[in-house]
């Protein structure tokens, strides 16, 4: 996929197909949620958000995934830097998008865009990706977190 597609399918108007009440995982687990093009059904997307890490409680990952396996974006919290492919280092959080039309898609990240705010407050960094995703029935669901125990 090159570039200009996979910012293409990042703009695309999008839709949550599931309504209500969205619980963020709690540490260890991952949640997945299904989206589709407000103008396409077949045109389908997945959001994860994964905390399936047992060690730190502040590491999360938020992915943005286009048909089955078509990774478009992904926020890496709590993590290591990464190292890209030019040798700059990029602390954590960080955003892997498409930088390039070689290699793989997420060998690339940059700093994480100052929309996402404090992303130590996991509800409004989801809130703020959906939104970065470009979708529009934000306002029908509710986010909450599931408590975590110990």
């Amino acid at each position: 996929m090159t570039q200009a597609e996979a910012q293409g399918l990042i703009q695309v108007l999008k839709r949550l197909l599931q309504q209500g009440m969205i619980v963020l995982p709690p540490m260890g687990s991952m949640a997945k949620l299904d989206l589709c093009s407000v103008f396409s059904e077949k045109d389908r997307f997945t959001i994860i958000f994964n905390r399936s890490g047992r060690v730190r409680k502040d590491k999360y990952t938020l992915l943005l995934r286009y048909g089955k396996d078509k990774g478009l974006l992904r926020i890496d919290v709590g993590g290591p830097d990464h190292i890209n492919p030019d040798g700059t280092i990029v602390p954590c959080p960080h955003i892997h998008i498409q930088q390039r039309d070689t290699g793989a898609w997420d060998s690339w990240a940059v700093e994480i865009p100052a929309v996402f705010g404090n992303v130590e407050d996991r509800i409004q960094t989801f809130r703020a990706f959906l939104q970065y995703c470009n979708v529009h029935n934000i306002a029908s669901i509710e986010i909450c977190e599931q408590s975590e125990m110990g």
